[in-house]
């Protein structure tokens, strides 16, 4: 009986530094760690997921974001906007799934 290749599952998390009501919410300290780093963190230990992917927009004051993300060590991708962001990362890794 021929085994099932297992679906590779990624999960895409959207953030951006610009907010109208909390600009900058995403890196904002929570007990020790930002905002992002939590999700990224609690994202990892799911045991179904390849990968973990921060997608962000290309403005400038994302960049704070992808140092973030590099001290996470966790991927990113930069797209004009959300939809964008979860086509090209489709493409981009090589992922049955996205979540």
């Amino acid at each position: 009986m021929q085994q099932m290749e297992r679906a590779r599952i990624a999960a895409i998390i959207q953030a951006r530094m610009g907010s109208t009501r909390l600009p900058g919410k995403v890196l904002e300290d929570i007990g020790g760690e930002t905002m992002l780093a939590r999700v990224v963190m609690r994202t990892k230990q799911a045991r179904s997921l390849h990968e973990t992917i921060v997608a962000i927009t290309t403005a400038k004051k994302d960049n704070a974001i992808v140092d973030e993300c590099q001290r996470l060590d966790c991927a990113v991708y930069r797209g004009r906007n959300m939809t964008y962001w979860i086509v090209i990362t489709k493409l981009r890794w090589p992922t049955r799934l996205i979540l």
